[in-house]
C-alpha cells in the first residue's frame, strides 16, 4: 500500500502537466479502485514470521548476514525502540 501512496505524492507534487497521471476525477478513482484491488489480493502472500527457529538452522549462512546487517549503525537506528510503535 506504502507504493501506491509514494506513487500518487509523487505524481501530485512533480506531474504537474499530468503527463503520467490523471486528467479527470473518474481515471483517478479507477486507477485507486485497482490499486486497492491488487493490495488486497497480494496480502494473503505474507509469509513473515511464519518460519521457525529449527527450519532457520537449516540455514547458518543467512543467520550469519542477518546478525552482521544488525550490527550496522543505520540498522540499529532504523530498529531502535523510537521506531517500533510506528
Amino acid at each position: 500500500m506504502e507504493t501506491s501512496v509514494v506513487v500518487f505524492s509523487l505524481l501530485k507534487e512533480y506531474d504537474s502537466k499530468e503527463t503520467f497521471g490523471f486528467k479527470d476525477d473518474l481515471e483517478r478513482s479507477q486507477c485507486l479502485h485497482w490499486l486497492f484491488f491488487w493490495h488486497r489480493s497480494m496480502s494473503g502472500y505474507d509469509f513473515s514470521g511464519q518460519i521457525s527457529e529449527v527450519e532457520m538452522k537449516e540455514f547458518p549462512h543467512l543467520l550469519e548476514w542477518i546478525d552482521k546487517i544488525a550490527e550496522r549503525p543505520a540498522i540499529k537506528k532504523g530498529t531502535a525502540k523510537s521506531f517500533q510503535n510506528w
